[in-house]
């Protein structure tokens, strides 16, 4: 009979309680018990681990679980990083960070944690890194501008009071406020060396919020490489709502590779082929480039190309709202009778669309 896995290991000492606590291990007792019995993971088993914290305890832990997608892709976007070392701002028990550690083989890795806990649990799972106790936000500061690599799974739509001061490319000081996961992402990017990457996972929030921090990336010097969209459960039951990679980088590029990861691997390696090459691929869900700072979300990507799609069908051209009610009010409508403009208006109707539906009435 084959060895069991560190993780069919795991699940066995979550078993012997289950049914019997409200929640699951703490961590510092789940470190004293994996120490007791000698039971440590290959850098690969830790993500697992997170998962079955989430899954045996609930909305009783901080710790969100990992994708099962998230892993391969985050290791093919780092296989050609150089990088000597690599942070997680939030590292929770270190998923992400040994994720990073195995695409690069980076020799310094660093995980900051404000619970102690699950710091505590880190440093027994990942001993090789080295492990701070401390709000991310007091300890990156102190941190030199050397990171080849930051990676992290931000906080979601965690407001607070606090702000930062940054350099902007011109050398004058911007004071940044906004959620939690927006000032780390910040505060953190300034820390990337001239070649460096920065992965960062955000509620989609993050493109259209009045307290995100996008406006002011390409002032302090960075760019959004791409926006890779994990479908809504992806964090659950952490959080049913959809999410993004971000992938950012320094020097200034208006353009944002946009693409859609699913549960298929193949379609993942495509979409992430594309992105690589600088490709659009056949469809939004396969990758295309955006402005950075219009984008709103996958959802609107994907309307907007089936309205053009259908505008070629019917061989009508597609219009904005706004514009078509301009021309009938400018038209032969009575006094009285208008269209309400709106000058936000970002949709589009077909004409051909609103033609058919007026035949089907007479």
């Amino acid at each position: 009979m084959s060895e069991q896995s560190f993780t069919s290991k795991l699940r066995a000492i979550f078993e012997e309680r289950r049914g019997t606590h409200v929640s699951s291990y703490d961590p510092t007792e789940l470190a004293a018990i994996l120490t007791e019995r000698q039971l440590f993971p290959q850098l690969h088993e830790i993500p697992e681990l997170t998962n079955l914290l989430a899954m045996y305890s609930g909305f009783h832990t901080s710790l969100m679980p990992i994708p099962h997608v998230l892993p391969a892709v985050i290791s093919k976007i780092l296989s050609t990083q150089s990088a000597n070392t690599i942070l997680d701002p939030c590292a929770g028990v270190g998923s992400l960070l040994a994720i990073a550690r195995q695409a690069t083989s980076a020799k310094r890795c660093i995980g900051y944690n404000s619970s102690r806990s699950e710091g505590e649990l880190g440093k027994t799972l990942f001993p090789e890194a080295e492990w701070f106790i401390g709000q991310a936000l007091e300890l990156l500061p102190h941190h030199e501008n050397n990171l080849d690599v930051v990676i992290s799974l931000l906080p979601f739509s965690v407001p607070t009071n606090e702000s930062i001061q940054l350099l902007d490319t011109a050398g004058n000081q911007i004071e940044l406020k906004g959620d939690l996961g927006n000032l780390i992402l910040a505060a953190a990017m300034a820390r990337l060396s001239e070649n460096g990457v920065g992965l960062f996972v955000v509620p989609p929030s993050f493109f259209h919020s009045t307290r995100s921090i996008i406006k002011h990336i390409p002032y302090l010097g960075f760019s959004l490489d791409a926006a890779l969209f994990l479908p809504p459960g992806s964090f659950s039951p952490y959080t049913s709502i959809g999410s993004y990679l971000l992938v950012v980088k320094k020097g200034l590029k208006k353009r944002m590779f946009v693409g859609e990861l699913t549960n298929d691997h193949h379609t993942n390696l495509q979409i992430l082929e594309n992105f690589s090459k600088g490709e659009q691929g056949d469809s939004v869900d396969l990758g295309c480039y955006v402005d950075a700072l219009e984008f709103r979300g996958v959802d609107l990507l994907r309307a907007k190309d089936y309205f053009e799609s259908a505008s070629k069908h019917f061989g009508f051209p597609t219009f904005v709202l706004e514009d078509l009610a301009t021309e009938i009010n400018l038209g032969r409508l009575a006094d009285g009778v208008c269209f309400p403009l709106a000058s936000n208006c970002s949709g589009q109707l077909n004409l051909a669309t609103a033609l058919e539906s007026s035949q089907n009435r007479r």
